[in-house]
């Protein structure tokens, strides 16, 4: 499965206190198997920039703007009629990722309270936690 992170997402990751969830967190963001949009890596870098630079040590690319991802953020507003929260900067991130999750088919990973964001969109998402608390295959065994 691959998940595209959105600003609050990647600040839940920052402030793991668990080294096995970290390390398992950071494994998934190695393995590019958690993707993240270019907005949103500005957002996150701005707003943390020491833990920014931990991640950025592992993280492999940054999805780029693409004119469908505009095209459909401005449908998403349309459809939605922005009732949308601004996201952490104001910059619309969370709108973007969710436009990008949807043209890529991608599940958005956000924290507890942003899920409802996203919901509304009827964008697939999932809080870290609930990733965190689900079992993980590895080799066959379900761990």
């Amino acid at each position: 499965m691959t998940y595209l992170i959105d600003t609050s997402g990647l600040i839940e990751i920052a402030n793991s206190r668990s080294g096995n969830e970290r390390a398992f967190l950071f494994g998934l963001i190695e393995r590019n198997e958690i993707r993240v949009y270019g907005q949103v890596w500005s957002e996150f870098e701005s707003a943390c920039p020491d833990e920014a630079a931990e991640i950025k040590a592992i993280m492999k690319s940054k999805l780029r703007r693409k004119s469908q991802y505009t095209d459909r953020a401005a449908n998403l507003t349309e459809t939605y009629n922005h009732g949308l929260l601004p996201s952490l900067h104001d910059s619309n991130a969370d709108l973007y990722t969710a436009a990008v999750a949807s043209e890529e088919n991608l599940i958005v990973l956000t924290d507890s309270r942003t899920k409802q964001y996203y919901q509304r969109m009827n964008i697939e998402n999932i809080s870290v936690e609930e990733l965190l608390n689900t079992p993980a295959e590895i080799n066959g065994a379900v761990i």
